[in-house]
């Protein structure tokens, strides 16, 4: 009930409006005033009846009361006239006109207990209408959940009983429903806004936010527009009641998103242990591209020490994939993000594309969560069965890296491999492999040696050996027949030349070797 509907009320007939306005200002509750003291106890939305006893002769206290009313947002002040105040004073008049309380006068043939009754009942009575009114638009939401219509549905539907405008957006900032996407608005919003009203200047419209009740930890957002303020108790209760149905909406929704993602996760747990002559599970055989994919792997160390779910990480990830419309899978193990993405050929473009992409997701896991991500890319791998090799790649490399960095896999050189190998083994390698040499003087060997090593660099062409040596063609052969008696074995067989061509970098590489 409101203050105009109070003075239209049959049985208080006639109450007189004497300061302030007969705005839509809601009271929710009465109290008869019988102490001095009663500045200390208001209630917002409160009506006080009084006889006036407490404010005769006391003009200050009564300004008082009415300036402490406006602050905490009372409803008015009704006054019994003719028993111990005959007549209002001008400055209470001025300061109740000036703060916009109402002040009213009661007839003198009510006692202020059954003014008391006359309003409580009609209060109730109000607010039982107003509920009654909030508890169909809640039977009407859930009649549509149980048909199975989803939370846009029950958007539209609420949208129709407001009769205004409204947008419902995801903790992350993204419209739940993408058809209804209002982008001076989107770009106003901020992570973990509280409830509140504001105002968008470029189209200078009013908003007023609330919070859909979830396990999340940041809020889904309920968005209406054009409300008016202060809100009508029957907004209130309308409103209330339709977010506890969209709550319900949202956990059955997320519920079943989680189990999705486990079961996606599962899949990517197989996928290391997949051998070649076995085949692919159903689900990962559709992720196959014509020429393969590349891996990407996220590590955040700072995630051990916080309690964010990760499956809000991958909802968030995914939401941004599919924005971004990317053929691209996105997998979680705790707070660990794997991402494969199908490509077609790599090029310098592909490469900046992934490095700004991986940025810029990233920076929204800092802005929603506070992590500090770094990735790691592998190189390119043409079939799933590599996915192990790729794996560990962007693994290695994302770990090496530092918080919001983005770093490619790079193959290693012969030289970086043996930088990985003690020195000692690869000079026992060499001298092991070169051996049958060890009988021959110094000049022999290394003529020998370097004649073999030109033959394997020159992929085995005896014309062009012996060009580069300045020989004839005939002592290339010799020298290599000779090297074959001294090895036993064929120069044209394709291990032994990786073998011999690895023994002669080292040896090239470490020349304590010799």
């Amino acid at each position: 009930m409101n203050i105009h509907q109070l003075i239209n009320i049959e049985a208080l007939a006639p109450i007189e409006l004497v300061a302030g306005t007969a705005h839509t200002k809601a009271i929710k509750t009465v109290t008869m005033m019988d102490t001095p003291n009663i500045i200390p106890c208001l209630l917002p939305q409160e009506l006080i009846i009084t006889t006036a006893y407490h404010l005769q002769h006391n003009d200050d206290f009564f300004i008082d009361l009415i300036e402490a009313m406006a602050r905490i947002g009372g409803a008015g002040i009704g006054i019994k006239l003719n028993r111990f105040l005959t007549e209002i004073p001008p400055a209470v008049i001025a300061a109740a006109n000036e703060w916009d309380v109402p002040l009213l006068v009661f007839p003198e043939t009510l006692s202020l207990g059954e003014m008391n009754y006359v309003i409580t009942e009609h209060i109730l009575k109000s607010e039982t209408i107003l509920l009654n009114e909030a508890m169909e638009v809640q039977r009407r939401l859930m009649d549509l959940l149980m048909k199975g219509h989803q939370l846009p549905r029950l958007g539209r539907e609420l949208e129709r009983v407001l009769g205004l405008p409204l947008h419902l957006f995801t903790p992350y900032l993204k419209p739940f429903n993408p058809a209804y996407t209002n982008e001076p608005l989107a770009t106003v919003l901020i992570p973990h806004m509280p409830e509140t009203s504001f105002s968008v200047v470029d189209t200078k419209t009013h908003y007023t936010s609330f919070h859909i009740p979830t396990k999340h930890d940041a809020p889904y957002r309920l968005i209406v527009e054009s409300l008016p303020l202060p809100m009508s108790a029957s907004h209130q209760f309308i409103i209330h009641q339709a977010l506890q149905v969209f709550g319900f909406a949202l956990l059955q929704h997320e519920l079943l998103e989680q189990q999705r993602y486990t079961l996606h996760n599962n899949e990517w747990q197989h996928l290391p242990r997949i051998q070649r002559d076995q085949p692919l599970p159903s689900q990962t055989a559709t992720w196959q591209m014509e020429s393969g994919f590349i891996c990407m792997y996220g590590y955040a160390p700072s995630s051990f020490n916080v309690h964010v779910k990760p499956y809000q990480l991958q909802q968030m990830l995914t939401r941004f994939v599919e924005d971004q419309r990317l053929p691209m899978q996105v997998f979680m193990e705790d707070h660990h993000i794997f991402l494969l993405y199908a490509v077609k050929e790599v090029t310098v473009d592909t490469t900046a594309f992934l490095k700004e992409m991986l940025l810029a997701m990233s920076q929204q896991l800092k802005r929603f969560f506070g992590l500090a991500y770094q990735f790691g890319v592998s190189n390119p791998a043409p079939t799933m069965y590599e996915v192990k090799r790729a794996y560990e790649e962007a693994k290695t490399t994302a770990v090496a890296g530092a918080p919001h960095t983005v770093r490619f896999h790079k193959r290693k050189t012969i030289v970086e491999l043996f930088e990985m190998i003690p020195n000692n083994d690869l000079i026992r390698y060499a001298q092991m492999t070169f051996q049958p040499f060890q009988h021959l003087n110094k000049e022999e060997q290394e003529i020998l040696l370097d004649t073999l090593h030109t033959y394997l660099e020159t992929h085995c062409q005896i014309s062009d050996t012996a060009k580069q040596l300045y020989v004839h063609r005939n002592t290339v052969l010799y020298r290599l027949n000779k090297c074959s008696t001294l090895l036993q074995k064929d120069l044209k067989d394709p291990e032994v030349t990786m073998q011999l061509r690895l023994a002669l970098r080292i040896r090239k590489t470490l020349p304590q070797t010799t």
